[in-house]
């Protein structure tokens, strides 16, 4: 029996929801439209999704940095044929807050989308702060204790949108914490969790999960819950709760299995351990390489015979790797940008027939977006392609092609020669071409 919607705690931020409430996550609305060509959409890898018949999935994920440190971001759009957004999301880790932060983020959005929901997260002794705040008319329902018994064994699940209060639907289920699966109407979610130091992890999305259910139908899917992100929806075989009836008495649902914090730790050790094994050879320059090979012989000491207060120092390792494997999927996905735009610059070039000093130019930072291609550095690359998008104008380039047709070695001069030319018209000169 799946459990029945949420009972949202009284604590309410903020007024009643606006008329007009626009949800919006990074400049893109519920229901707004994707522009494809733009170089912000060009940024994500999309393909068509396998979890909602007839939709796209498109994901980017970058290592950012900020004054307080470098942080791994995920972005997730499912977006219809005509580019409308069911879904956006965004996944930050590490996170970072200090003093009344996370308060003030959900007090912010309340003046926007109205009174605010909150389900604050059981203490935990490393994790001593988390909440869950929600707005419009999404409705929370707690998973029921077979899928998490099911999430905390690492078996394969099926579920519906998902969201917890620590960013990873497992550990969630191992330390016995809430996890829920988004229903209801258009809304908006927030949750986010942090330690004493005031490093955690942040979630954001919008979506209307009955209007994507009714738009696309429902498709089972086998989803392995080690590699379910907090990022990635995974669709419900049933996206609407049935009430139970009236004769039959609601039972409890049984109690996750009691994980320790040892165990949880030392679980993620040997996963990150697995996953260094399985994607060290495929990384794309030797740097990672040696940073990962670093991380793993340290992780290769852990134990669970020391104490919690060392075991939780392997952690920052954990982390460290993710950082790793992200810079990794960020030059994958910087590369597949800079073959598109080179292929294109490079055909342009291959249909003029001249020299210039701009043509010059245009090849010499095609070449450095090779070279970075190749030293696989995601700074130089991206470096590299912002230096191509600067010089090759194909506006320019067309003008300096029509000049050079006209006998002039530069648009200058072309330009100075029609306008000489426009003012002797009115009186029936007109100069030479050179």
């Amino acid at each position: 029996m799946r459990g029945a919607p949420v009972a949202i705690p009284e604590t309410r931020i903020g007024n009643a929801l606006p008329a007009k409430t626009v949800f919006m996550v990074d400049g893109l609305a519920l229901g707004g439209k994707v522009a494809f060509e733009s170089g912000n959409y060009n940024e994500y890898r999309c393909g068509p999704s396998e979890q909602f018949a007839g939709f796209t999935w498109c994901q980017r994920r970058k290592t950012e940095s900020s004054p307080r440190g470098q942080y791994s971001s995920s972005n997730s759009i499912l977006h219809s044929a005509d580019g409308t957004a069911f879904y956006v999301n965004r996944y930050l880790e590490p996170a970072f807050f200090a003093g009344s932060e996370a308060n003030d983020d959900i007090n912010r959005l309340s003046l926007k989308f109205g009174t605010a929901r909150i389900i604050s997260m059981p203490r935990q002794p490393d994790i001593p702060n988390g909440v869950i705040a929600v707005w419009g008319n999404i409705v929370l329902e707690p998973l029921d204790g077979s899928t998490v018994s099911q999430l905390a064994a690492g078996q394969d699940v099926r579920a519906g949108l998902l969201i917890d209060h620590i960013g990873n639907f497992r550990r969630s289920a191992q330390r016995g914490l809430p996890i829920y699966r988004i229903g209801g109407d258009a809304g908006y979610v927030w949750a986010a969790s942090w330690n004493a130091n005031g490093v955690g992890t942040l979630r954001f999305l919008t979506t209307d999960a009955a209007a994507l259910a009714a738009a696309s139908g429902t498709i089972d899917r086998q989803v392995p819950s080690e590699q379910a992100p907090a990022s990635a929806p995974v669709v419900a075989t049933d996206p609407t709760p049935k009430p139970v009836p009236e004769s039959t008495p609601a039972q409890a649902p049984p109690e996750p299995p009691k994980v320790t914090e040892t165990s949880a730790i030392m679980q993620r050790i040997r996963e990150t351990l697995r996953r260094i094994a399985e994607q060290r050879d495929s990384l794309p320059n030797p740097q990672l390489k040696t940073r990962l090979d670093d991380i793993a012989s340290r992780l290769a000491t852990a134990s669970d015979k020391m104490e919690i207060a060392t075991l939780r120092g392997f952690l920052r390792d954990c982390d460290a790797a993710l950082t790793v494997f992200n810079e990794a999927t960020d030059f994958r996905e910087v590369t597949a940008v800079a073959s598109r735009k080179m292929e294109s610059v490079e055909a342009a070039l291959s249909k003029l027939s001249f020299d210039a000093p701009l043509i010059q130019e245009i090849k010499a930072s095609v070449e450095a977006v090779k070279a970075a291609q190749s030293s696989g550095n995601v700074v130089s690359l991206r470096s590299a392609l912002t230096k191509l998008n600067q010089t090759y104008d194909s506006e320019k380039l067309s003008r300096l092609a029509e000049a050079k047709s006209q006998g002039f070695d530069s648009t200058d001069s072309y330009e100075e020669f029609k306008a000489n030319q426009a003012k002797l018209s009115k009186s029936g000169i007109r100069l030479n071409h050179r």
